[in-house]
């Protein structure tokens, strides 16, 4: 892969100023020309993640991120290596606090692996009407919808031996098939990390239950 599709892709930043490192969720979601839409999630010990648009010029994209609260803008900027987005990032922090402590200006490097399509328009629809019912110990819950689902599941609400289906409930799949799925689906360096309770952000969580969602409905059978 050459080219920057939309796509989920998950890795890492390295704060190189002060030498700390947080893992990434990027969500590239729609492109319009050169512009493309998109979410980074950044958790573990750094900040700075949000909703944006980015320039796409051949295989390399640019894009900025802010954080109100301390003033802060980063502007990413990277290209695609195989399946890789590799670049460098550059912060800007305007907020006293952050001056005083000399992060007025820092400096980092960025790498990810693209690892699954978004779901197309017509599934993206259907995943936004579909709910969820899940069976255990011998009695029904839900229905819920796809995102609400994948954080309960997330967080361990339900043994592996429960089911899950969609409002339908044509077909039944057991939770700990649908949680080994996911684990196998998480980024390669990643699996059998701490990589899905570790989601603690909300624009982080976002990218991910958004990455499940995606994996989960491919499995009911409601993407395509």
């Amino acid at each position: 892969m050459t080219m920057i599709e939309t796509g989920f892709y998950f890795g890492t930043c390295t704060n190189t100023t002060v030498t700390t490192t947080a893992r990434i969720a990027l969500e590239l979601s729609e492109r319009r020309g050169d512009i493309m839409q998109g979410t980074l999630g950044i958790y573990g010990e750094l900040g700075g993640g949000g909703d944006f648009l980015a320039t796409i010029d051949g295989n390399n994209i640019c894009f900025a991120t802010h954080e109100p609260k301390h003033k802060i803008s980063i502007v990413w900027q990277g290209a695609m290596q195989g399946q890789d987005l590799v670049g460098a990032y550059t912060v800007t922090a305007s907020g006293i606090l952050m001056r005083v402590m000399g992060l007025g200006h820092q400096e980092g490097t960025w790498t990810c692996s693209f690892s699954k399509a978004v779901l197309s328009p017509a599934s993206a629809t259907a995943s936004e009407r579909a709910r969820l019912i899940v069976r255990s110990k011998g009695r029904n819950e839900g229905p819920f919808l796809i995102h609400d689902f994948v954080e309960l599941l997330i967080k361990g609400r339900w043994d592996h031996d429960a089911d899950v289906s969609t409002d339908s409930q044509a077909t039944w799949i057991p939770i700990g098939v649908l949680a080994d799925h996911l684990a196998r689906s998480a980024p390669h360096d990643q699996q059998g990390s701490d990589f899905w309770p570790d989601v603690s952000k909300d624009v982080a969580k976002k990218v991910v239950s958004g990455f499940a969602a995606t994996v989960i409905l491919g499995l009911l059978g409601i993407s395509s």
